[in-house]
């Protein structure tokens, strides 16, 4: 059953993300209109891996605007409603701040994920975890 909106149209991803995760940084609402599409979310000032800008070492002094929670990564990933609005080219992040912890554990993936020049604040679980693919430049 595919969600749908209060119009009766069907529900897209950021609509889903909003009504549970109200409100949205910058860097959420890029991935979220990304990941339907397979493209990645450039959440830094450009989509170059040598922007100093996007080095996730200095990433103490990036803003909240470039944040994402990890609690919403894991709900893209083990939603029903939210994991099939996700294209299987999958979640791909570039150069975000992940905040909290990413517990994917024992988390059937169906789509590849990545994390490039991201940032992640606490522990990061991928134990028993089902991927077909995963980056974590």
């Amino acid at each position: 059953m595919v969600p749908t909106s209060n119009e009766g149209q069907p529900a897209d991803l950021e609509q889903l993300a909003e009504a549970r995760f109200a409100p949205l940084s910058d860097a959420e609402i890029k991935l979220l209109r990304a990941a339907p599409k397979g493209e990645t979310a450039y959440c830094g000032p450009s989509e170059r891996d040598d922007d100093p800008n996007n080095n996730p070492a200095d990433s103490d002094s990036w803003g909240s605007e470039r944040w994402i929670r990890a609690e919403l990564v894991r709900w893209l990933c083990v939603d029903r409603d939210a994991k099939g609005c996700v294209d299987p080219r999958g979640l791909r992040a570039h150069a975000a701040g992940i905040t909290g912890k990413l517990d994917l554990t024992f988390v059937v993936v169906p789509f590849f994920l990545g994390l490039v020049h991201c940032s992640i604040s606490d522990d990061l679980d991928l134990r028993f975890i089902e991927v077909p693919s995963i980056g974590l430049r």
